[in-house]
């Protein structure tokens, strides 16, 4: 096949009643696009996803056929430039329907103006000047969008896609009677040097790739001399897989010797893997929920009810009060005039321990439990009130927690599985995958500004940890720092800049299966102890013994 050929996002659409073009989801549209391959007369979208069990379409028709009712609809097979379809860049914009928890998509072009103007930072827009017969306003602050005609307000929300749409690679016009080579997925048997010329600044990214690569083994492998990564040439059959992948070649002549001898444990897998061939995308394919497999040893959580939670209170713990915190994590101490203690500084007032509080003349000092670190009794309720309250003492001088330290998290759920694939790095396991949805809301009391509303981008949000006895760790940590509400806050943006909305609580996590592109993937050899001592910051540790399970 000759190089002038150009690569394409599939959206595969049916007609709603409106004679609108609606776009499926990503992994229906993965299964449409391999029935089409294969030449399939039918295909059954419950395959895809389990709420459309009753609807099959006819490949050779076309349509969209409902068993239950017999209605058809027509359907398309639509090709988008990949460098212009914004649901191939794997976001949704979708609109809430009239029955619980129903979304409705935009379809592709309206779906592909609004992320333009979002990523823009247009904060209003008018679809009517667009797109005749879409008579709305989208308040994007809001997140809203409303009939300029009824004034109707709707919530509209940004979700990001599990599954990426399919890529196909289409030749130019004279070469349309030529077959084209076969993909699945957005896998191609394609070689790195075929990707740097026919996509715009993939040879630049090969060389950051190379560069990471040589940090990542100098920091996993210090003692081995001149490290070097290079990409295989057509005809390497070095650790070639299809063409695709990176090998590792050291230039030193007694390399091999040194790997054998050491035990730093190298893994030079730089690529997801995926039935056993290379996924470096950011999101792992589509996988059937026969295939999703339960964590071993951690239970999963109770679905988060909002009536429940709301007759429960989410912070109701009347044991430990603003009034007694001091009495339970704190104990009175006798500072001598003679006694050394006498010559501390309670950090919080700066007065000597031997004087009275600058606050209100207390001279009482307590020491902290754990910590043995002593200040006035006065000091340290005014350190507290001034704070959330969330009936736990932090010591201001080495930050040892006492207490169950709890965020201001908003409600919503958290989900995780096991999945058939491997990170880069961890060839030998399968994958966890850990899905946080929290839908936007009304700040309550322990919040910033109480009786606001704020916003929840991105959300659903997945990350990624691998199954072995370490990602299970951490696993079983964030599923406590979830419950204690600290894995998000409400706050500011520290990427948009947003006010009121829903962020990160400094705990990194990773957000990208196959590769690492924005530096939120694997290889990363201090990750996990990172995270560890981010958790510990937070008083999540793991003091208790478990049975751990084989990856």
């Amino acid at each position: 096949m000759a190089s002038n050929s150009t690569w394409m996002t599939v959206v595969w659409e049916r007609a709603n009643k409106h004679g609108k073009w609606t776009p499926y989801a990503p992994e229906v549209s993965q299964l449409l696009e391999q029935s089409h391959r294969k030449n399939l007369n039918i295909a059954s979208l419950g395959d895809a996803d389990v709420n459309l069990k009753i609807y099959s379409v006819n490949l050779k028709d076309m349509v969209q056929v409902s068993e239950a009712t017999g209605t058809k609809l027509p359907v398309r097979r639509r090709l988008c430039e990949s460098n212009s379809v914004v649901l191939g860049r794997g976001f949704t914009w979708e609109w809430h329907g009239d029955s619980h928890d129903t979304w409705h998509p935009y379809d592709t072009d309206v779906n592909n103006f609004i992320e333009n103007a979002f990523l823009q930072g247009v904060k209003f827009l008018n679809l009517s000047k667009s797109f005749p017969g879409y008579n709305y306003d989208i308040d994007l602050i809001k997140m809203l969008q409303m009939n300029r005609r009824t004034k109707h307000k709707r919530t509209i929300r940004r979700k990001q896609n599990i599954s990426p749409y399919p890529v196909v690679k289409c030749p130019e016009e004279e070469e349309k009677n030529t077959e084209v080579e076969s993909c699945v997925n957005g896998n191609y048997n394609a070689l790195y040097s075929d990707l740097a010329q026919e996509i715009p600044g993939t040879a630049s990214l090969i060389e950051q790739a190379n560069r990471y690569m040589q940090s990542v083994i100098k920091a996993t492998a210090p003692e081995l001399p001149n490290n070097t990564v290079t990409l295989p040439s057509q005809t390497s059959g070095n650790g070639e897989i299809n063409g695709t992948s990176v090998t590792i070649e050291m230039c030193s002549q007694n390399s091999n010797k040194l790997l054998e001898n050491s035990n730093v444990g190298l893994n030079t897998t730089t690529t997801a893997l995926v039935n056993g061939k290379p996924w470096r995308e950011p999101w792992p394919p589509h996988t059937p929920e026969s295939k999703l497999k339960p964590v071993p040893g951690i239970a999963p959580l109770p679905k988060y009810d909002k009536k429940a939670a709301k007759k429960k209170g989410l912070n109701d713990n009347d044991s430990i009060g603003p009034k007694n915190i001091l009495e339970l994590y704190t104990e009175k101490i006798e500072i001598s005039p003679l006694s050394d203690s006498s010559n501390q500084t309670c950090i919080i007032c700066c007065e000597m321990l031997s004087n009275p509080s600058s606050y209100d003349g207390d001279s009482t000092v307590l020491k902290l439990q754990l910590c043995s670190h002593m200040y006035h009794k006065a000091c340290l309720q005014a350190m507290y009130d001034s704070g959330p309250k969330d009936k736990y003492l932090q010591c201001p001088t080495c930050k040892k927690i006492h207490g169950e330290k709890c965020g201001i998290q908003p409600p919503g759920n958290m989900i995780y599985h096991v999945l058939p694939y491997s990170l880069p790095g961890f060839p030998e396991c399968d994958t966890i995958r850990i899905i946080y949805d929290i839908p936007s809301g009304v700040q309550g009391p322990e919040h910033p500004k109480p009786g606001k509303r704020y916003t929840a981008r991105g959300f659903p949000r997945h990350c990624y940890l691998p199954d072995n006895e370490i990602g299970r760790k951490v696993l079983r940590l964030l599923v406590k720092a979830w419950q204690r509400r600290l894995i998000f806050t409400v706050g500011r943006s520290s990427t948009t800049g947003e006010e009121n909305t829903v962020t990160w609580n400094e705990i990194h996590h990773k957000t990208e299966f196959g590769c690492n592109r924005r530096g939120h993937g694997y290889p990363d050899p201090n990750y996990f102890s990172n995270i560890l001592a981010e958790l510990e910051a937070h008083g999540v540790t793991d003091d208790e013994v478990y049975l751990w399970y084989p990856a």
